[in-house]
């Protein structure tokens, strides 16, 4: 962690900055996120899913694939999380090497 940010490059697409009292963030996490469904899209896998989000572009905050559809929901947020067996839900920093 830096302890000042005296200018910011522009090199990185996927880099998010902040100061350090930032959220943990929400991956992988077993429920489906309610919030604005920007888009559903179909895909194979989780990580597809995470990626259609990162795609989709800024709008895109959130994502949850369900499993046993093989679906994908694109969502600007996520005010709950609600039970779903078959899903897995997070926000578009993460990546898999965030643990589950």
């Amino acid at each position: 962690m830096l302890a000042n940010c005296a200018e910011l490059g522009e090199g990185c697409q996927d880099c998010y900055s902040g100061s350090g009292d930032c959220q943990d963030l929400a991956c992988w996490v077993p429920s489906e996120c309610q919030g604005q469904l920007l888009a559903q899209v179909q895909v194979g896998s989780d990580n597809e899913c995470l990626q259609a989000c990162k795609d989709f572009g800024t709008d895109c905050a959130w994502f949850t694939f369900d499993s046993a559809k093989g679906q994908c929901q694109l969502l600007a947020d996520c005010g709950t999380l609600g039970d779903c067996i078959s899903c897995l839900s997070g926000q578009r920093q993460c990546s898999r090497n965030n643990s589950e």
